[in-house]
């Protein structure tokens, strides 16, 4: 055999017994893989499924129903609230119109509603002359422990609705008023408390004093000297840097 066909066959033999372990460890990988166990892919949750809200049979033909858009209403017998947002959240539904002809429906309802967080009713105004009737629809509210929410048309009594759906877990930080830190931010906030001070009024104010100590220390004249600073607003800031700070 000649020498050099001889060094290729064995060159060729080494390459072989080199691949063949990479090769067989990808076989067996892919085997392993195949021929394991397959797990079943987990299925996906619905988004809208959080956007639920419970709606008790006797609310079917109610027209609020027709304008809740972001929310998904599902009737259901067993709830004893109107309208069920989550498991802490609960409202009923009564019209001024309906209570001036039932008077005692409302106390009744709400009597028979099981203990939540938060608990309201949404009272639609749909006649003129109800500040009677309001008042009698707040103080059952009260008594009962429910907070009451007035709205003037059924679209709006829907938006509360979907409101206390949005906000069912949010913390009341969410509605909190946000209070800057920033010095100008502040004067403004402090200036515009002052009658007929507007911002405008705080930015001339502090350009021309450039400070707050200045500014209450200022005369009547210095005060009126500031463009945009008439008579009236010069009175009204004087008497409230003068007045005693009170504390409760």
């Amino acid at each position: 055999m000649d020498p050099k066909a001889k060094l290729d066959s064995r060159n060729e033999m080494n390459e072989e017994l080199r691949y063949l372990p990479r090769a067989d460890a990808f076989t067996n990988a892919f085997q392993g893989v195949v021929k394991g166990p397959v797990e079943a892919p987990k299925p996906v949750q619905s988004m809208a499924e959080g956007m639920v809200v419970l709606i008790h049979p006797s609310q079917s033909g109610n027209p609020l129903v027709k304008h809740l858009h972001n929310v998904i209403p599902q009737v259901n017998a067993d709830i004893t609230a109107d309208y069920m947002m989550g498991d802490g959240c609960v409202a009923c539904f009564l019209s001024v119109r309906y209570h001036m002809l039932h008077p005692t429906y409302l106390k009744n309802k709400l009597s028979r509603v099981n203990p939540s967080r938060v608990r309201v009713v949404v009272c639609h105004v749909d006649v003129p002359d109800n500040e009677s009737a309001l008042k009698e629809i707040n103080r059952d509210t009260l008594n009962c422990g429910f907070t009451l929410l007035l709205a003037w048309s059924w679209k709006e009594a829907a938006r509360y609705i979907e409101t206390l759906k949005n906000y069912e877990n949010k913390p009341a930080t969410m509605i909190k008023e946000r209070v800057e830190n920033d010095y100008n931010a502040q004067l403004n906030d402090v200036l515009t408390s002052v009658r007929s001070i507007n911002k405008t009024d705080v930015l001339t104010l502090s350009s021309n004093f450039g400070s707050v100590q200045r500014m209450m220390n200022a005369t009547e004249d210095e005060l009126a000297l500031c463009p945009g600073i008439g008579g009236k607003k010069v009175l009204q800031l004087l008497e409230t840097f003068n007045q005693p700070f009170h504390t409760s």
